[in-house]
């Protein structure tokens, strides 16, 4: 076996090893999401104020561990996670790996609703 050989098998067992130890759990997940409803919150129309948002903006973790955690799975695959949330009326898909989210499927369109819910006019 030669050098460069030995060289990229060790590479690809540190990559491998890497992407095991900082495979996202749920609760890096729960931090992700709150991270994206604060950001579809701060994206709400300006002079605008909503019951709903202020519940979100207050208590936008517990919303998440109630409403969220229990409509996501998440499926391991030891150096990567998938977390499929259904929310509403969409299928949110997010690929975790290395401690890192990729939106697949459904988060902008969740975003969007998110950022309507309640709004209305102030007077």
């Amino acid at each position: 076996m030669s050098n460069r050989s030995l060289g990229l098998i060790v590479a690809l067992l540190g990559v491998s090893v890497w992407l095991a130890l900082t495979n996202p759990t749920m609760q890096d997940y729960v931090a992700f999401l709150e991270q994206r409803l604060a950001l579809a919150l701060d994206q709400r129309p300006q002079g605008r104020s909503d019951l709903v948002g202020a519940l979100l903006t207050g208590q936008g973790r517990q919303v998440i561990e109630a409403v969220i955690r229990p409509n996501t799975m998440r499926r391991s695959y030891g150096l990567f996670s998938f977390f499929e949330t259904s929310l509403l009326g969409e299928r949110v898909l997010v690929l975790g790996a290395g401690g890192v989210f990729l939106p697949l499927q459904g988060v902008e369109q969740v975003t969007k609703k998110i950022g309507s819910l309640g709004l209305r006019q102030e007077k």
